[in-house]
């Protein structure tokens, strides 16, 4: 899932390049679906990291 909004986020770039030499009022539509893909990674990966760092704290408490 990561991986394809890593790559969704990429391509949203080149969009935004492309797009605002073919046609500009495209360039906000398109913002904002890289906006949004980074968001949900962003949030995906924080949720990741929680969830790791609960499982360790629980490894520590086991061991004591």
């Amino acid at each position: 899932m990561k991986i394809l909004l890593l790559i969704g986020a990429s391509l949203f770039q080149v969009l935004i390049v492309v797009m605002f030499f073919i046609n500009a009022s495209w360039v906000p539509l398109v913002m904002v679906g890289y906006a949004l893909s980074l968001a949900v990674l962003i949030y995906l990966l924080i949720k990741d990291r929680r969830k790791r760092e609960k499982e360790e704290q629980n490894d520590d408490n086991r061991n004591y």
